[in-house]
Order: C-alpha cells, then sequence, then structure tokens
C-alpha cells in the first residue's frame, strides 16, 4: 500500500505543546487563521515542506511526513442466505 502523505501542526504554548495531525497543508487553514500560527498557505507552498525542512515560527512547527497503514486484506462477501 502506497504511504499517505501526513501534515503535523505543533502548537508551541508556555503549559506545553499541542499537536495536530492533518490530511493536506489546506486543511489546517480550515481550523486555523494567520493570528493562531503566523502562516499562510502560500507561505508554506514557497517554504516547500518535506520530511528533512520542516517550517517554524515563534507560533508553531509544521512538518511534513508519511503515515504507513496495514494493508487490507480482502474482505469475504457476507451472505445472509448461505
Amino acid at each position: 500500500m502506497k504511504p499517505s502523505v501526513i501534515t503535523h501542526l505543533e502548537i508551541k504554548c508556555p503549559d506545553g505543546n499541542r499537536h495536530y495531525y492533518y490530511g493536506s497543508m489546506s486543511a489546517i487553514f480550515n481550523n486555523w487563521q494567520y493570528g493562531d500560527i503566523g502562516v499562510t498557505l502560500r507561505q508554506l507552498y514557497y517554504h516547500k515542506l518535506s520530511p528533512t525542512h520542516p517550517f517554524e515560527n515563534n507560533k508553531c512547527i509544521i512538518r511534513q511526513g508519511t503515515i504507513v497503514r496495514k494493508p487490507q486484506k480482502p474482505h469475504a462477501k457476507y451472505d445472509p442466505f448461505n
């Protein structure tokens, strides 16, 4: 199975950093605004995130990586009449 890209947002807080995971960079901006994280989607695209090149400012760290899933086995079809 092909690994999927995952985007990790780490919000810097004085009482401990908070971690959030998204399926795309643009999904971050459904929950957060520029004032919250200090970066725009356009800036992230220009930054060219990669597993070895995260984005960091005084409010957050944004990383990209891959999520590896277990391959699914084909399911036997359920036939209630057998």
